[in-house]
């Protein structure tokens, strides 16, 4: 068993944080794409709300935090290239 990673309950790891961030980076994305093609379709100037951009930006973060920080603790097995389903579940299994 190459990695395992664990996931624990009411804690935060760097892996959830840039989760995070890249949730909120890529939900910030939504109000543009909204704007341009309504501006597209009605017709009119092309103006970005950055103040929606960052509010959806934040509210995706801290929604996808709270969401992992209230999740149940689980623990995630990767098995080496090249093993075969059976090997794998019985190395997930002395894991867990």
């Amino acid at each position: 068993m190459s990695n395992v990673i664990t996931s624990k309950q009411f804690r935060f790891s760097a892996r959830d944080i840039a989760r995070g961030i890249l949730v909120g980076a890529i939900v910030a994305i939504i109000p543009i794409v909204t704007e341009t093609i309504n501006t597209w379709v009605a017709g009119g100037d092309f103006i970005i709300n950055w103040r929606l951009v960052v509010d959806a930006a934040w509210k995706a973060t801290i929604g996808y935090l709270t969401l992992n920080f209230f999740t149940p603790s689980k623990v995630m097995a990767i098995p080496d290239k090249g093993t075969d389903l059976v090997t794998a579940e019985k190395q997930v299994k002395k894991v867990i």
